[in-house]
């Protein structure tokens, strides 16, 4: 059920996006996590470690909108939407 309500906050997030003030969508990482794979067909395409142990991902979709979504998550295991958008490409790969 929970990962239900996860999964229709971040569809609901297009819309919300346009609006001036933005709550963000935050939940337990894996959650999140779960709705990107699950609900959006998103896969982890890249991690970065950020400072005071927060860690940022980036899923993206590689088939229909591809959509890309960045998660950042601090220590605790809460994970907060960061960014999100649609015709995801790989560029290439850095060093």
């Amino acid at each position: 059920m929970r990962a239900l309500l996860i999964a229709a906050a971040l569809a609901l997030l297009p819309a919300a996006a346009a609006a001036a003030a933005q709550e963000p969508v935050c939940a337990r990482a894996e959650l999140l996590r779960q709705a990107l794979s699950g609900e959006y067909g998103e896969m982890l395409v890249a991690t970065a470690a950020a400072s005071g142990g927060t860690t940022v991902e980036w899923w993206a979709a590689s088939k229909g909108a591809r959509t890309w979504t960045m998660l950042v998550i601090g220590p605790d295991g809460r994970a907060c939407v960061a960014a999100m958008g649609g015709l995801f490409t790989l560029a290439g790969r850095g060093a």
